[in-house]
């Protein structure tokens, strides 16, 4: 049960609504966001239900028509606050599987998209262009969202603490660590200007060599190691400027069916 949920105008057209969590001592948030354009909008994922809740109400009580929920991807803490609307669902087309899973743990029935996103899908809310990219990597069912060549959301492609560390990626146990590092360069080569976290902030002028380069770097020392590397050969900068590197063991764990399959052009 969500007992306090925080409500941040972020800018005229974006809203964000988060929760702290805690997770091996670590804190980080757990956010949806709001974006609208003249009074007609989208939602960024739906947080876990009661999210979706006080979400929905305060939507309304906004008058704000809204028109689309973007999951980008189904896990609990993304899709399970969507249970709470009868907008209409844009997802991944390979979502069946995480939904499944998420419909075996909850006492509520998920919704599954009424948009299926193949590759890529566009739509606009009112002035603002929304191109919706099919992103896997964290999950294979990933989404991420590019309003108006600016604003990129990455969910949880790109992690972070409240602390501002980066946390390594995390490849959940059906992910495809190639897909995931195409995925890094696809948002490199989108060059947004501002990137919008499920668990992180919004960072205005992100310096993307950064934001991009620690992850990539991370990803393709693991990949050309067959999983085998060390956490420490992966990380451009000292282990203590990171969180939750336990994480990096349970990649190895769930990449290992991948071993000795990389394709010859892959790099």
């Amino acid at each position: 049960m969500v007992t306090y949920m925080e409500k941040n105008i972020i800018n005229e057209n974006l809203i964000q609504y988060r929760i702290l969590e805690k997770l091996d001592r670590v804190s980080y948030y757990t956010s949806a966001y709001l974006y609208h354009d003249e009074g007609v909008g989208i939602l960024l994922d739906s947080g876990y239900y009661d999210m979706g809740v006080f979400i929905k109400e305060d939507i309304e009580n906004m008058g704000i028509d809204l028109k689309y929920i973007i999951i980008s991807h189904y896990h609990k803490d993304h899709a399970q606050g969507a249970i709470a609307f009868d907008t209409p669902i844009i997802g991944s087309d390979k979502y069946e599987a995480n939904y499944r899973k998420c419909n075996d743990n909850y006492s509520k029935k998920y919704r599954k998209p009424n948009i299926e996103v193949k590759d890529k899908y566009s739509i606009t809310i009112n002035t603002s262009r929304v191109e919706i990219y099919k992103t896997p990597g964290h999950t294979p069912c990933g989404l991420s969202v590019f309003i108006n060549h600016e604003y990129l959301y990455v969910s949880d492609n790109l992690l972070e603490d409240t602390e501002h560390h980066i946390i390594v990626p995390y490849l959940d146990v059906s992910s495809n660590p190639y897909d995931h590092y195409k995925t890094m360069l696809l948002y490199d080569e989108l060059s947004p200007i501002h990137l919008i976290f499920t668990h992180g902030p919004v960072k205005f002028n992100a310096d993307l060599n950064y934001e991009f380069s620690e992850r990539i770097y991370y990803l393709e020392k693991l990949i050309k190691s067959d999983f085998s590397i060390d956490i420490n050969e992966c990380l451009i900068r000292d282990k203590k400027n990171y969180a939750m590197t336990a994480i990096h063991k349970i990649n190895q764990r769930n990449a290992k069916k991948y071993v000795s399959a990389q394709p010859t052009s892959f790099f």
